[in-house]
């Protein structure tokens, strides 16, 4: 029952009462004097009370603020408990009309505006002296701000504006996002695979202050990427055309893009779906054993698992051909880069015969190669002119491939025409009785930045 009902019901009681001993001491006329004085006592009793406390309403009321009111008895439980993560303030006030002006004012939009974010507490000194003073608090009122461990607490002394104070007490709040360069997206995305990616496109240059909230609270459980406007091949790429957009990332699954405010509250709860309960690196298979390419780490995640069109090298091999069941299409070409019209064109040819083998059984993985770095593969592939595409066919116990015609470009049509000559059975595959030798390519070894 909300403490407003309560004291209602009390006071409804004292008067049932009152007027229980006022019609008591009518009754007894024989005994007026002593009887009269004591309903006269309870009466007066009844009415100071009722006026006092219609007059000192609760300086915080639960139904009219959103600040936490803690005692000397939920203090620990209420603040202390959460310093390893949770950044606090906390209001000493006593019963004063200053502390009331700045508890309905400042304190309490300070409290709607952070709510989630920050907790927003008060102490009464009035009520908890012994707490005030431990926590060397002598006027009033004063926040004190408790920032996660290790930093210690210490007493607020800026001015009690809701715009001072919400600056303040927002620096201490930790922030898990990575800024992320378009070096450095597909990385991010597979570092830590199995862990949904949240990734935020603003036209701002840093993260706001909420999205470092939101990436505390779900710390260990969703990965969280800031990605500027200026970026515009990461805009593109995720086809972002207003800011900011939300988006969560999964593998093998359908981008999830956020419809509601930019408001902390509503976002935890759209976010709180995609969050796993397990901590990474926790038990589940999100990499490859130690030491080799897809374990967790920078320099070993697999940014060919969320490329469209992915490179095949000696590391991604298996992902991305030669453990699938299906044809592989290899674009051959010279450079360590596919270049932004050549992906496109690639792009479209995969959309456009995944739609038309839907219903024939058939499966075409998309792949580049450099030949400069892939000298063994040129070799076998014999081909004069890039950039030029072979398609591997996939068998166990055998693999072969056919190419396009060294007289030919490599054009959207002629790579189509290409794919339909080998749909019709048509095409001439040649053996390969031993695959070539991949190259060796150094790794940078770098820090995992998450």
């Amino acid at each position: 029952v909300p403490r407003v009902n309560q004291v209602s019901h009390l006071r409804q009681q004292v008067d049932e009462y009152i007027q229980y001993r006022a019609a008591t001491a009518l009754a007894r006329v024989g005994r007026p004097s002593r009887v009269m004085r004591q309903v006269l006592f309870l009466a007066l009793c009844g009415v100071l009370w009722r006026r006092s406390s219609g007059q000192a309403k609760e300086f915080i009321d639960t139904m009219e603020h959103d600040i936490q009111p803690v005692t000397g008895q939920t203090f620990d439980g209420a603040i202390r408990k959460f310093r390893d993560r949770k950044v606090s303030a906390v209001l000493f006030y006593t019963k004063n009309n200053e502390c009331k002006k700045f508890i309905d004012g400042p304190y309490n939009e300070l409290a709607k505006e952070l709510k989630g974010m920050i907790k927003i507490a008060a102490v009464d000194c009035d009520d908890w002296p012994v707490l005030c003073k431990d926590s060397n608090v002598d006027k009033h009122p004063t926040v004190v701000v408790y920032p996660p461990n290790p930093i210690p607490a210490y007493p607020y002394t800026g001015s009690l504006t809701k715009k001072d104070l919400a600056g303040h007490l927002t620096r201490h709040i930790p922030s898990n996002v990575v800024v992320i360069e378009p070096a450095k997206m597909d990385e991010f995305l597979t570092t830590h695979i199995a862990v949904p990616k949240v990734l935020l496109f603003s036209n701002k240059q840093k993260p706001p202050v909420l999205f470092n909230a939101l990436s505390n609270e779900f710390k260990d459980k969703l990965d969280f990427g800031f990605i500027s406007q200026e970026h515009t091949e990461l805009v593109k790429k995720f086809k972002v055309t207003t800011f900011p957009k939300l988006l969560v990332k999964r593998v093998d699954k359908k981008d999830e893009h956020y419809k509601g405010d930019m408001k902390f509250t509503p976002m935890f709860e759209w976010l709180n779906v995609f969050s796993e309960t397990f901590v990474k690196g926790g038990g589940f298979a999100d990499h490859g054993p130690a030491g080799e390419a897809g374990a967790a780490g920078g320099a070993d995640a697999k940014p060919w698992l969320v490329q469209s069109i992915p490179e095949l090298t000696k590391a991604s091999q298996h992902d991305v051909c030669f453990k699938q069941k299906g044809l592989c299409v290899i674009y051959l070409k010279r450079g360590d880069t596919l270049a932004a019209d050549e992906e496109k064109m690639l792009e479209d040819l995969k959309a456009k015969f995944v739609s038309h083998l839907a219903d024939r059984g058939v499966t075409f993985y998309w792949m580049w190669m450099n030949m400069d770095v892939e000298k063994e593969f040129h070799t076998l592939f014999e081909v004069e002119k890039y950039p030029s595409v072979v398609v591997f066919n996939n068998k166990k116990d055998r693999k072969r491939f056919t190419k396009m015609g060294d007289d030919k470009d490599a054009t959207s049509d002629n790579i189509k025409d290409l794919l339909d000559k080998i749909l019709g059975g048509d095409a001439r595959f040649k053996n390969v009785p031993d695959m070539p030798k991949w190259a060796d390519r150094a790794q940078k070894k770098e820090k995992d930045e998450l």
